[in-house]
């Protein structure tokens, strides 16, 4: 396993050169060979332990910012359902609804979000079988 992971780390090196101090989300650099991420590692794993003591009290904000409530009402967001909204009628028999805005009103904020990731999705295969269709 170790003999796997010099090989590769010293045949992608050009690769990750422009990388170079990028870590990884476990804190290695994957630049650096084993050896040298030992101490990185270290030095970025007593990092993270003492920030997590010193930011324990404080109120700090991880999670995403967006206003999802605003962004729902935007001119955007409405232009992006209609878009995708044909997309629909390839799943339709799975709603008692059959228009995207009847059935949105049933869903919640992330809801709305994701079923919009959907259609985007199924819109793009049924897009893909046409093309398809048409160079045969």
């Amino acid at each position: 396993w170790k003999l796997n992971r010099i090989f590769f780390q010293k045949a992608v090196k050009p690769y990750l050169a422009p990388a170079k101090f990028i870590q990884h989300g476990d804190g290695r650099f994957p630049y650096f060979s084993y050896k040298t991420n030992l101490g990185l590692s270290l030095y970025t794993f007593v990092y993270r332990k003492i920030r997590r003591r010193l930011e324990r009290g404080s109120m700090t904000n991880n999670n995403p910012w967006s206003d999802w409530d605003a962004i729902l009402k935007t001119d955007r967001w409405k232009e992006q359902v209609r878009k995708y909204e044909s997309g629909v009628e390839l799943i339709a028999e799975i709603f008692q609804e059959k228009e995207v805005e009847e059935i949105m009103k049933h869903l919640g904020k992330f809801q709305k979000y994701h079923f919009l990731q959907v259609l985007y999705q199924v819109s793009q295969v049924s897009q893909q079988n046409v093309i398809q269709i048409q160079a045969v």
